[in-house]
């Protein structure tokens, strides 16, 4: 899925990140540096340049140890430190003491409660009903169960098509027809077809799931919403998967009225296997290439090695953070459900 991409860590969290300093390995609420630096502002009127400046350089130092390396990862106290950002930064000081006073607060409130001995009613977040918890949900009990069953089914039927039938995998030969848009200013919008043969360098075998085959239905406002609209369009996102095949780059000379094509160095696309907008980038970015779509994707020579009949039976726990994330309602509204229910049916 395209979230579990887009995460290093696979319980579908976020790595912590310190919106004050910049540092990795904390939040705001509990950033070791914003109590010194709020009471030299605030209290003493005062900027305290020098131990600002070591913080920087511990947090440099920290994410260059964990490989986040450039100006991206760099902590924003570095440009707020200069002469004409100082008011920004009384303000940016300020902000991040405010989340640090309303998070304390609810922390004592929690102590408060739990040692007044007032039960609360208990409400499910999964399902919604009172009475229970997710851990003790019974619907996500059956939800679970169908999920790792559709996952190893859909893998199953992978394997029997994609490996075993036409003989898919790494080493395999592709035959692959590109379609380019030959528009230019004032002239006709034609559309011209190649056809390539080439060699597949990887297929992403790790992370293919059932929801390759999942059609996310379309969003419409109306009363049946369960949530908004931007954070269903983002579970739709997040749930985006695909079966992608690594292939050497292949780039038009465009305008030059040419059709010869050459393979960049250490350079490959991924394309999905249903056709459409090839992927420049190994993390399943949107970018396409420049006015070309693919099509017809087949195998005409079989990969020389077959893929492991094990391999059926991975990816299942990893898919199961969407129940984390998401509640019953918003995977049923979206068809989620349905679509897990209807390949956990299908027989092997």
């Amino acid at each position: 899925m395209n979230g579990l991409h887009r995460n290093k860590s696979l319980d579908g969290k976020r790595k912590a990140t310190c919106s004050f300093c910049g540092d990795h390995a904390h939040q705001a609420t509990v950033c070791p540096h914003l109590s010194h630096i709020n009471r030299e502002i605030t209290s003493k009127a005062r900027i305290p340049l020098k131990f600002i400046k070591g913080v920087i350089d511990d947090v440099d130092t920290s994410n260059h140890a964990e490989g986040l390396t450039g100006y991206g990862f760099r902590s924003p106290l570095a440009y707020l430190l200069r002469g004409s950002e100082w008011g920004k930064l009384f303000v940016h000081t300020e902000r991040a003491w405010e989340k640090k006073c309303n998070r304390d607060a609810r922390e004592r409130a929690k102590k408060a409660k739990k040692k007044s001995g007032v039960k609360r009613n208990v409400s499910c977040g999964y399902c919604g009903d009172n009475g229970h918890s997710r851990r003790t949900c019974s619907q996500l009990a059956t939800d679970k169960a169908n999920l790792v069953k559709a996952q190893r089914n859909y893998r199953q039927y992978v394997y029997d098509t994609l490996v075993k039938e036409k003989g898919l995998s790494n080493g395999a030969i592709i035959k692959v027809t590109q379609s380019t848009n030959s528009y230019r200013y004032g002239q006709s919008n034609d559309t011209e077809d190649y056809v390539h043969k080439t060699l597949c360098t990887g297929v992403n075998w790790s992370s293919i799931n059932l929801f390759a085959s999942w059609d996310a239905p379309k969003i419409s406002y109306g009363n049946g919403m369960p949530s908004g609209r931007d954070r269903l369009e983002n579970i739709k996102t997040y749930c985006t998967s695909g079966i992608y095949l690594s292939l050497p780059a292949l780039t038009k000379k465009l305008w030059s009225g040419l059709s010869s094509w050459r393979t960049e160095n250490n350079s490959h696309l991924l394309f999905p296997w249903s056709g459409g907008h090839c992927l420049l980038n190994k993390d399943l970015s949107s970018n396409a290439l420049y006015n070309s779509t693919f099509s017809q994707i087949e195998v005409v020579s079989r990969a020389p090695q077959v893929l492991d009949e094990d391999w059926v039976d991975g990816y299942g726990d990893e898919l199961s953070i969407i129940f984390k994330k998401f509640n019953s309602a918003e995977l049923r509204y979206l068809e989620i459900i349905k679509h897990i229910e209807e390949w956990a049916n299908k027989s092997e």
